[in-house]
């Protein structure tokens, strides 16, 4: 999950280019728990997560959650 705006994107594609981090590199989004649903739209070039870090619990999403 991201603000929009695909400052996300541009973030992972400069530490690719620089060979900082390796394509596979496991995603994680911190958020508080009340921002968690159940369904969260998607678009067909929104990137998967991995995992989501709350202050009360650890959400591994197995890829099937997305951001932006």
């Amino acid at each position: 999950m991201g603000k929009g705006g695909g400052y996300g994107y541009r973030e992972k594609s400069y530490l690719l280019s620089k060979k900082a981090i390796e394509a596979d590199i496991p995603i994680v989004s911190k958020v508080h728990l009340i921002q968690i649903v159940d369904n969260v739209p998607q678009e067909h070039h929104d990137q998967k997560i991995n995992m989501i870090v709350t202050p009360e619990l650890v959400i591994r999403t197995n890829g099937t959650c997305r951001w932006y």
